[in-house]
């Protein structure tokens, strides 16, 4: 019985990521390193700075993740296109304009998804302050959540934007991507989903424990026992998206090769 496509896609993801590796290992000790040493930085520094309030929280979580988007994207440049074009002779000091197209995108990507919680934070921290129907606090909630769903799903139906960007088959990225995806986002769903659950299941196992004794919440998601795997299997996941998307993407280019030319075989 054959697999689902998305699961057939997640698969090839970890095996083109094992592949990557063998072929670039200083590229993934570069990327080990700034992933552990954003999220040292994190930890030590930047929750302590993080103002008060969901908004202002999200706002500075999201300032604070540039440094590691600008750092890892000529790794990341280096994995789309040894995924697509089979690349091997990338290096990480070269700072092209592959690199800046792949870092484009990806800020543009995590703009839109901050931009998306946005609303929902700021009602978080506006709403205990009036008093207001429930109802209408509820439609307030409903409508900012709606925002975020919106933010999620332009993400989704710009997924393979950075394997556009990295393969240089496309000027504009963004609205290629967006053209492209229109028939596959339940793909691309699912892909995510799986490739994410590890990291979804690691972080609401380490926030349930720290619901369950809150006197050592601080302490349990600061501990090094809990940054370092959340940061292992971060970067894992992220580097395996980015191959799932890269293979997505391909797969998109030839399905429209393939109807292009049955178009011109009845034509």
């Amino acid at each position: 019985m054959a697999m689902p496509r998305f699961v057939q896609i997640a698969k090839d993801a970890v095996v083109a990521l094992l592949r990557f590796a063998r072929a670039y290992p200083r590229m993934c000790v570069i990327a080990a390193a700034v992933y552990a040493t954003s999220a040292v930085l994190s930890a030590r520094y930047l929750a302590q700075v993080l103002p008060a309030g969901w908004t202002g929280s999200q706002i500075s979580a999201w300032v604070g993740s540039l440094p590691q988007i600008v750092l890892v994207a000529p790794v990341w440049t280096a994995l789309l296109r040894f995924v697509i074009l089979g690349d091997k002779r990338r290096r990480y000091r070269i700072w092209d304009y592959r690199v800046r197209r792949v870092l484009l995108v990806t800020v543009i990507l995590s703009a839109i998804l901050m931009a998306g919680g946005l609303l929902f934070a700021l009602s978080l921290d506006v709403l205990p302050r009036f008093r207001i129907r429930r109802l209408v606090a509820l439609a307030v909630l409903a409508v900012t959540l709606g925002a975020k769903i919106v933010s999620w799903w332009l993400v989704m139906r710009l997924a393979i934007a950075p394997a556009l960007a990295a393969a240089g088959t496309r000027r504009y990225a963004l609205d290629t991507a967006f053209s492209f995806t229109r028939r596959w986002l339940g793909t691309i769903f699912g892909v995510k989903l799986i490739i994410y659950a590890p990291l979804f299941l690691l972080v609401g196992g380490l926030w349930l424990i720290a619901r369950l004794h809150p006197d050592l919440q601080q302490v349990i998601l600061a501990h090094p026992l809990a940054v370092a795997p959340v940061t292992l299997t971060t970067g894992l996941v992220e580097l395996t998206d980015a191959a799932a998307m890269a293979l997505v993407a391909m797969r998109i280019v030839r399905a429209r090769a393939k109807g292009d030319a049955d178009d011109d075989s009845l034509s």
